[in-house]
């Protein structure tokens, strides 16, 4: 595992709690029903944010997250200094001869 000196973040898992909409559908709630549990990490922004001429389209940047921390699922956010991060994908171990080192996932920035 990577040694938490060298994950400097506190960062806080979002776990959604499950509710119905209004056509009885499931729908994931990120509001005060959702449980919240602090971790260390990193976030490091690995392509950034850019306009195009037209100024009709953004093209949004990704972060990595890098974390000693397993059980984070796909649906759940991550919260950092004032920003809400999604998960794009389920986050994946990596590892070495010894086994797993840490975990990785990407992010894409919500708003909300």
């Amino acid at each position: 595992m990577i040694p938490d000196r060298l994950l400097p973040l506190t960062l806080t898992l979002v776990r959604p709690a499950q509710r119905l909409d209004r056509y009885n559908d499931p729908t994931f709630d990120y509001g005060d029903a959702a449980t919240r549990t602090t971790f260390r990490g990193w976030i490091d922004q690995s392509t950034a944010n850019e306009q195009t001429p037209d100024s009709r389209n953004t093209i949004t940047g990704t972060w990595a997250l890098i974390t000693n921390r397993a059980g984070i699922d796909a649906n759940d956010h991550i919260d950092w200094d004032g920003a809400a991060y999604e998960l794009d994908g389920p986050p994946w171990p990596v590892h070495t001869p010894a086994g797993v080192h840490h975990y990785e996932a990407k992010l894409r920035h919500v708003e909300g």
